[in-house]
C-alpha cells in the first residue's frame, strides 16, 4: 500500500518488479491476480511455449523438511488430471533473500470468470446453475481421490471458461507450500484468524490443520452452492469481528434458502443445508454424494438427504448422555425377556396346532365336525403366523440392536454392551427351557457379540452350542448351520488355531455355493475368510488363488464399490506385498483407498485400514514423515471408536512401533509395543499369536538398545507359554549371538530346527530361517564351511517359495557375500554385492535403509582392498542419502558415518576422521547409552585414532 500509495503521489504507475524477469523457464508479462497467499502472474513458458499463469506465493520455505514436502506434494498435485481442474504444469522455489518462494505453473484459462459472476452475467436459471455446480462437485471428487483436499475452495478459486466449463484453481496448493492455514486458518500473534471467513467450516475456525478432512471442502461447497442459490452467503459476517464471524460459523444456523427465495423450499433447501452441516457426521461425506443428490434432483428422483432417522437420533443422544443410554439399554434386556417369550407362544401354538390336526383326522367324521376342525385349525394358523411375525421380527431387531461391530456401532459403549450381554445371558439361561432354536438364536447373538468386543473365551460356549444344537435340529445345508460354521471358523482364527479353523470355512463355503451359489455375498465373504487364513498360515500360493477368485466374481456380482469388493482388493495387496510385488499391491491399495473414500467418507473405520495401507505404501517410498502421520490418524481414529484393547487398535499400535523402529526412534518404539504386549496379556492371554508377536517385538527392540537382562527375561516368558515357538528361540539365540554367547545361541537355532521340522516337515519352506541363522552363527564362529552349507541350503529353499528379486532373497545373498569377504573371496563378493544393490535399487528404491546398507557394504569392500577413491564415491552416497531420507540418528546413518572416519583415517586425515568418529560416539551415547556394543565400539575406535596420531594420553581415556 505505501509503495502504490508513494507511486500515485509521485505520479509514476506502481510496477511489480517481477514483470519483465523470468522465473526457471517463464518469462513474466503482467500481474493478473493477487490475493492473501501470493500474485499470479501472465508468463510465457519457453518449452513447451505457451502462456501459463504463474503463482507466487508470498510466504517462503525455509526448512529442508518443509522443502521435501513441497517438492513431493507439488509432484503429487501435478499428477492431477481432470478436465474440471486446472492443470499444474510445473513447480519450484525462487529465492527472494529471506527464503525459497515456492511457485506454480499453472494452466492458463482465457477470458475466464468466477462461477458466480458468471451464472450472474449468463443469468442462469436455478437447474442450469445446478448443472454447472454438479461439474464443480465431480472436479472436486477426483482431487479428493487423489488424496488431496483443497482447503480453499471459493468462487474466486472455480472459474469458468468462455464456453461454460468449470475449472477449479488452486488445488492444494495451501497444504503444499506448507501454508496449510495460510488461506484459511491461519492466526496471528494476537489471535485473528486470516482468510476467506465465509467459506471456513466450523472445524477449520478451529485452527487445527490436523483436523481438516475433505469434508471441510464439502462445507465449502455448500457455501458456494448456498451462494449460486441465493444470490447471497449463509451468514453475515461483512461488519463481524473475526472472532465473532468464526463463533457465528461454529454455532449459529445459516439462513434458510426458502426464507431467501420460497422457491428453493424443499429438496433443494435439504441439500444445501445438508452440505452446511456443523457436525462432519451429519453433512455429506464426499462431493460425489453431494453431486448424486444434485444429479437425482434434477432428474427428478427422490434425493438422499432426509431427515435424522431414530436411530440417529438414539446415537447422538447415547454419545452426549452416556448415564441416560445405560437406562436405555435396559430396554434392549427387557426386548431379550419379550424375544424369547414370543417366540416361545409361536412354537407352542404351532404344536398345539398339529395336535389339533391330528385329533381331527382321528375323531370327527361328520362334515360339520370336520368344518368346525378345519375353521379352527385356520384361525389357530393366522394366529400362529401373526406371533411368527411378531417373534422373527423382534429377534432380527435384537441382532441388529445387540450384535457389537465396532464398524457398524461405533457410537456404543463397550462397557454398557458387556453388561446387557451378562444380562441377557442370565435371562436366557432362566426362560428358554426346552425351546433349543429359540437358544440357539439367542446364543448365536450373544457369542457373535462377545468375538465383536474381542472376548473369544466368553463367545466359545455360545457359539459351539449353539452349533450343536443347530446341526441336530436343521438339515446340514441349512444357512443357519453354515452360518455356525463360519463363525466357529472365525472363532478359532481369532484364538491362533488355525488347523481348527479351516475345515469350519471350508465346510461352511461348500454349503453357501451348493444353496446359494458362487456369487451370493455370504459365500463370497466365507471365501475371502479362507484367503486370509492361509495367508496367516503362510500357505501364500493357495492364498493368491482364493483371493483372486474372490475378487473377480466380486467385481461381477456386487461391483467395485461394494465392502466385500475393496476387502477383497485390500487382502490380495497385502499377500502381493508380502510377496515384494509392489507395483501390483501398490495398484490395489490406491485403487481401494480412492474408492473407501468415496464409499465410506474419511472419518469411517472402514476407510482406516486403506489409510494404514497408504502409510505402508508411504514407508515403501521412504516418505515415512507422511507414513507416520497417517498411521497416527488411524490410531486415533481406533482408539476412540474400538477403545484401547481391540484387536484393530493393537494391530495399529504395533504397526507404529515397527515404523519408529524402522526409523531408530527405539524409545518410542518401546512405548507403544509395551502397551500393545500388556493389553494382548489381559484380553487374550499369554499363548496368544498377538501376545507372543507384540511381546517379541518390544524384546527385539530392547535388544537392540543392549538391555539384554529385560529383553531375555521376555524371550523365556514366550517360551515358557510357548514352548515349541520356533521364532522365540531364534530371537533368543540373536540375543546370545550379541553377547558373544555362540555355542548357547547355536542350541537355540538347533531346537527351532528341530521344531520346525517336526511342524512343517523337514522339507519344508520353514526351514529357511534355523539355516540362515546357523549360517550367521557359524560365520561368527569362523566355521565358513558349514556356513556355506547352511547358507546355501536356505538361499536354495528360498528361491523356490520366492521370487530372485525378493527382498528376503536379497538379505540372504548379502549375508553370502559378506561370508564371502570374510573368506577373502573379493570378486565374488563384489558381483553379489553389485546384483543385490541393483535388485534392492530396483524393488526397494534407491533412499531405502537396505538399499543404502548395500551401498556401505560396497563401500567397505572396497575399503577392504584398499581400492579408497572409490570406496569413498560409494561412502559419500551411504552418509548423504542416509542423511536426508532417515535422519542422523537411524542406525543406517550412524554407520555411514562410522564408514566415512574409517575411511577417511585410512587415508591418513586424521582430523577429518576425527569429526566422524566424534559424531558418531556422540549420537550413539545419546540413542543407546554409554554400554551399548555400538558406543563401546566407537568410544575403542576414538582411542585408536588418537593412538594412531601419537596422541597416548588423549587416548588412554577412550
Amino acid at each position: 500500500t505505501r509503495r502504490d500509495s508513494e507511486a500515485m503521489l509521485g505520479g509514476k504507475p506502481s510496477r511489480d518488479p517481477l514483470v519483465g524477469t523470468t522465473v526457471d523457464q517463464y518469462s513474466i508479462k503482467r500481474v493478473i491476480g493477487e490475493g492473501g497467499m501470493g500474485v499470479v502472474y501472465e508468463a510465457l513458458q519457453q518449452s513447451p511455449r505457451r502462456t501459463v499463469a504463474l503463482k507466487m506465493m508470498k510466504r517462503g520455505v525455509t526448512s529442508k523438511s518443509a522443502m521435501r514436502r513441497f517438492e513431493y506434494e507439488a509432484q503429487t498435485l501435478g499428477r492431477l488430471r481432470h478436465d474440471g481442474i486446472a492443470q499444474i504444469y510445473q513447480a519450484g522455489t525462487w529465492d527472494d533473500g529471506t527464503g525459497g518462494r515456492p511457485w506454480f505453473a499453472m494452466e492458463y484459462i482465457q477470458g475466464a470468470k468466477t462461477l458466480t459472476r458468471y451464472c450472474k452475467d449468463k443469468k442462469l436459471g436455478t437447474r442450469e446453475r445446478l448443472d454447472i455446480f454438479s461439474k464443480v462437485c465431480a472436479a472436486v471428487q477426483h482431487g479428493h481421490a487423489k488424496g488431496i483436499i483443497h482447503r480453499d475452495l471459493k468462487p474466486g478459486n472455480i472459474l469458468v471458461t468462455s464456453s461454460g466449463v468449470p475449472k477449479v484453481i488452486d488445488f492444494g496448493v495451501a497444504r503444499s507450500t506448507d501454508s496449510d492455514l495460510a488461506v484459511t486458518t491461519l492466526q496471528t500473534d494476537v489471535g485473528a484468524l486470516i482468510g476467506t471467513l465465509q467459506y471456513m467450516s466450523p472445524e477449520q475456525c478451529d485452527a487445527d490443520p490436523n483436523d481438516i478432512d475433505i469434508r471441510s471442502d464439502v462445507y465449502a461447497l455448500g457455501v458456494v452452492l448456498y451462494e449460486l442459490l441465493c444470490d447471497q452467503p449463509p451468514y453475515a459476517l461483512r461488519h463481524a469481528a473475526i472472532h465473532e464471524a468464526a463463533r457465528i460459523i461454529r454455532e449459529e444456523e445459516p439462513t434458510k434458502p426458502s426464507s431467501v427465495d420460497k422457491r428453493l423450499r424443499g429438496d433443494i433447501e435439504t441439500i444445501a443445508l445438508k452440505a452446511l452441516e456443523k457436525d462432519r457426521d451429519r453433512r455429506y461425506q464426499s462431493a460425489t454424494a453431494l453431486e448424486e443428490d444434485i444429479d437425482r434432483y434434477l432428474a427428478g428422483d427422490p434425493i438422499t438427504a432426509k431427515a435424522p432417522s431414530a436411530i440417529d437420533y438414539m446415537k447422538r443422544f447415547a454419545r452426549k448422555h452416556k448415564a441416560a443410554a445405560i437406562s436405555i439399554a435396559a430396554i434392549f434386556v427387557v426386548l431379550v425377556g419379550a424375544v424369547i417369550a414370543i417366540s416361545i407362544f409361536a412354537l407352542e401354538a404351532n404344536a398345539q396346532r398339529r395336535i389339533a390336526n391330528d385329533a381331527t383326522v382321528e375323531t370327527l367324521l361328520t362334515t360339520a365336525e370336520l368344518k368346525a376342525a378345519l375353521a379352527y385349525n385356520q384361525e389357530a394358523l393366522e394366529k400362529l403366523t401373526q406371533e411368527y411375525s411378531r417373534g422373527r421380527a423382534a429377534l432380527d431387531f435384537l441382532q441388529e440392536m445387540l450384535t457389537f461391530d465396532p464398524a457398524d456401532a461405533e457410537t456404543l459403549d463397550t462397557d454398557m454392551v458387556k453388561q446387557m450381554l451378562a444380562t441377557a445371558e442370565q435371562r436366557l439361561d432362566e426362560e428358554t427351557g426346552a425351546q433349543p432354536l429359540v437358544e440357539a438364536g439367542i446364543r448365536y447373538i450373544i457369542g457373535n457379540s462377545y468375538l465383536g468386543l474381542t472376548m473369544p473365551k466368553e463367545a466359545e460356549p455360545h457359539l459351539r452350542k449353539t452349533l450343536e444344537i443347530r446341526e441336530e435340529l436343521r438339515d446340514s445345508s441349512h444357512v443357519e448351520v453354515l452360518e455356525s460354521k463360519y463363525i466357529m471358523g472365525l472363532l478359532h482364527k481369532v484364538q491362533g488355531r488355525y488347523a481348527e479353523a479351516e475345515p469350519y470355512y471350508r465346510q461352511a463355503l461348500e454349503g453357501y455355493r451348493s444353496t446359494l451359489g458362487s456369487e451370493d455375498e455370504r459365500t463370497l465373504w466365507t471365501l475371502t475368510a479362507l484367503g486370509k487364513l492361509l495367508q496367516e498360515d503362510e500357505r501364500y500360493k493357495e492364498a493368491e488363488e482364493v483371493y483372486l477368485e474372490a475378487m473377480e466374481r466380486s467385481r461381477n456380482a456386487l461391483g467395485n464399490e461394494s465392502a466385500h469388493t475393496i476387502t477383497a482388493m485390500t487382502n490380495l495387496g497385502d499377500l502381493l506385498y508380502i510377496l515384494a510385488r509392489y507395483d501390483e499391491a501398490l495398484d490395489l491399495f490406491e485403487e481401494a483407498f480412492s474408492t473407501s473414500l468415496k464409499v465410506y467418507g474419511p472419518q469411517d473405520p472402514r476407510h482406516f485400514r486403506q489409510m494404514a495401507n497408504a502409510a505402508k505404501a508411504l514407508a515403501l517410498r521412504s516418505d515415512y514423515d507422511n507414513a507416520e502421520g497417517l498411521l497416527r490418524l488411524v490410531l486415533e481414529g481406533n482408539r476412540e471408536i474400538y477403545g484401547n484393547e481391540h484387536y484393530r487398535t493393537l494391530v495399529t499400535i504395533h504397526n507404529l512401533g515397527s515404523l519408529l523402529m524402522e526409523r531408530g526412534r527405539y524409545d518410542e518404539a518401546e512405548h507403544f509395543y509395551r502397551e500393545a504386549m500388556e493389553a494382548n496379556q489381559r484380553v487374550l492371554g499369554n499363548r496368544h499369536r498377538n501376545t507372543r508377536v507384540s511381546t517379541l517385538r518390544l524384546a527385539d527392540n530392547l535388544r537392540k538398545r543392549a538391555k539384554y537382562d529385560e529383553a531375555e527375561k521376555l524371550y523365556r516368558d514366550v517360551l515358557e507359554a510357548n514352548p515349541d515357538n520356533s521364532t522365540a528361540k531364534h530371537m533368543m539365540s540373536d540375543l546370545l549371538r550379541d553377547q558373544g554367547r555362540y555355542l548357547e545361541a547355536m542350541a537355540f537355532c538347533t531346537d527351532a530346527k528341530s521344531i520346525v521340522g517336526r511342524e512343517h516337515g523337514r522339507d519344508s519352506n520353514f526351514m529357511v530361517e534355523p539355516l540362515t541363522k546357523m549360517g550367521q552363527l557359524s560365520m561368527d564362529m569362523g566355521q565358513y564351511k558349514e556356513a556355506e552349507s547352511q547358507l546355501g541350503e536356505a538361499l536354495e529353499r528360498l528361491q523356490e517359495l520366492l521370487d530372485d528379486g525378493h527382498p528376503s532373497v536379497l538379505e540372504l545373498r548379502s549375508k553370502v557375500a559378506a561370508l564371502r569377504l570374510l573368506e577373502g573371496r573379493f570378486d565374488e563378493a563384489s558381483s553379489i554385492l553389485w546384483e543385490v544393490l541393483d535388485g534392492r535399487r530396483y524393488v526397494l528404491g534407491a533412499e531405502h535403509p537396505d538399499t543404502l546398507g548395500t551401498v556401505a557394504d560396497l563401500s567397505s569392500l572396497l575399503m577392504s582392498q584398499g581400492r579408497y577413491d572409490e570406496s569413498m564415491q560409494y561412502c559419500t552416497e551411504a552418509l548423504e542419502s542416509s542423511r536426508r531420507s532417515l535422519g542422523k540418528e537411524h542406525p543406517g546413518t550412524l554407520n555411514a558415518i562410522y564408514n566415512m572416519g574409517s575411511l577417511l583415517m585410512k587415508q591418513g586425515k586424521y582430523d577429518k576422521a576425527m569429526e566422524y568418529y566424534r559424531e558418531a560416539l556422540d549420537t550413539n551415547r545419546r540413542v543407546l547409552g554409554d554400554e551399548h556394543p555400538d558406543t563401546l565400539i566407537s568410544i575403542d575406535t576414538m582411542g585408536s585414532l588418537l593412538r594412531a596420531q601419537g596422541k597416548y594420553d588423549e587416548a588412554m581415556v577412550y
